[in-house]
């Protein structure tokens, strides 16, 4: 029986699992899966493994359905637990909620698919993959070496960079270097003193409801620093649909598709009162726009314009916004556009931290949201270095644009010498240099889908 190997349990992990669940169902193929990864539970991950009500998807409930072919798919579970719309508003559900959506569908596709397909759950680290003839090997941290006929990596972001901290607040054990580590926001939920955090994107939304809005947090106030010093835009409260625009003479450049995209946006708003709809249709043509830029043009996109991008395309929902607009009001929460220069040790235990705007504060901890590295070689990913690096042979995988993931083709790993020699495949955050929109699951669960029926055409060739 073949056996596929699945490196990872968060939301790229289970969306394979299903899709490739339903697609032995639909083939009538014996399958043997296995989940390797350190996680109890599957369809968490980094993104929906939060346990806090207030962490809210970024995305309106209508836009997540983990099957792109029944777009009602959540919503109707959501309808199921009792959740439904306000009043014809876009509904933003919480994470914990999602991630309990996925562990159930896949529940449920094991189940329907328990004639054909065995499903095992490795709980372990995955540290290395290597060729083993026309089968792969994966190397595990304590489950030993598992052999596979075909490895899908789908280990999700990279770690959060917190390069731009110095290094007496790196050593400080009131520096929170990755808010999304299991319990790495208990301590200061119960502590009075001050926070400062280093970011103001949605995760630093998220780490503020959470140390602001949690019934009977104690009263504190939160300092954000940020190159640009803005929040995140809104979503509103009742979008608008998709202005999907063509683009087919849209030209190759960095500059031409700079000065269409432009006008895009601007005949949206002026057609609806809503630029928000032309950023969302531009996301479906974003891949195919990208595809045409070369590196030159797409590292300078990079540098030059991606934060504006990410501005307007991650935005936070309406409610979330509301409760940071009124512990401004109050003073709870301030923001400034400033970067951490210098950091002192307190006796009390605390920190002096001065930033470049010339202001010095004295906080209890200091909460770094600056978001995940971009360059997945710097890491010290024992996963992803051993992919990068040759053994006995051509390394795996080769980096894509500005180190952003690795190359492949259609999600299949290229080798450092341009081939596709081992069955190995990957997809989501390890695919965003190549495809620049790569990370949410509008995007995550159609490449899902379609290294699910690559993965198995593989395995039936292979079978002979």
């Amino acid at each position: 029986m073949p056996h596929l190997t699945i490196l990872g349990a968060g939301a790229a992990g289970a969306l394979t699992a299903i899709n490739v669940l339903r697609e032995a169902r639909r083939r009538g193929a014996d399958l043997d899966v296995s989940i390797v990864a350190p996680e109890e539970s599957v369809g968490r991950g980094t993104a929906f493994g939060t346990s806090d009500p207030l962490h809210l998807l970024n995305v309106p409930s209508t836009g997540m359905s983990a099957l792109p072919e029944e777009p009602d798919h959540f919503d109707a579970w959501l309808a199921a637990q009792g959740i439904t719309h306000p009043d014809g508003e876009s509904l933003f559900a919480s994470r914990r909620d999602y991630g309990r959506y996925l562990a159930e569908l896949l529940e449920q596709e094991e189940a329907a698919s328990a004639h054909l397909v065995t499903l095992h759950r490795v709980r372990a680290l995955a540290t290395a993959v290597r060729r083993d003839g026309a089968r792969v090997r994966v190397e595990t941290d304590r489950a030993g070496s598992l052999s596979a006929d075909a490895v899908v990596v789908a280990t999700g972001l990279p770690a959060a960079g917190d390069t731009w901290a110095p290094e007496a607040l790196r050593a400080h054990e009131r520096f929170v270097p990755d808010p999304w580590r299991a319990g790495a926001l208990d301590a200061l939920a119960q502590d009075t003193e001050d926070v400062l955090v280093v970011g103001a994107g949605l995760t630093m939304v998220d780490v503020v409801l959470t140390l602001l809005a949690t019934p009977g947090a104690p009263v504190r106030r939160v300092r954000a620093v940020s190159r640009r010093g803005k929040l995140p835009e809104v979503h509103r409260a009742r979008a608008t649909a998709p202005e999907i625009p063509d683009v087919a003479h849209w030209g190759s450049t960095l500059a031409e598709l700079r000065e269409h995209a432009t006008a895009h946006l601007a005949r949206t708003e002026e057609a609806t009162g809503d630029w928000r709809a032309g950023v969302d249709g531009l996301r479906y043509r974003i891949i195919e726009l990208w595809e045409r830029l070369g590196d030159a043009d797409r590292n300078s996109f990079i540098a030059q314009h991606a934060g504006t991008w990410n501005e307007l395309r991650h935005r936070m929902p309406p409610s979330s916004a509301t409760s940071l607009e009124s512990f401004e009001a109050k003073g709870r929460l301030t923001r400034a556009a400033a970067e951490v220069t210098d950091v002192e040790h307190l006796a009390s235990g605390g920190l002096r931290v001065t930033t470049s705007d010339g202001a010095t504060r004295e906080v209890g901890w200091v909460v770094n949201c600056t978001g995940p590295r971009a360059d997945v070689s710097t890491l010290g990913n024992p996963l992803l270095d051993d992919l990068l690096s040759p053994h006995d042979g051509p390394a795996l995988a080769t980096l894509a644009t500005a180190g952003m993931g690795v190359r492949t083709r259609r999600g299949r790993l290229e080798d450092a010498d341009g081939g596709i020699r081992a069955p190995v495949w990957t997809l989501g955050a390890l695919r965003r240099g190549e495809l620049w929109e790569s990370t949410s699951v509008p995007e995550i669960r159609v490449q899902a889908r379609e290294l699910a029926d690559h993965v198995l055409t593989h395995l039936e060739r292979a079978a002979g």
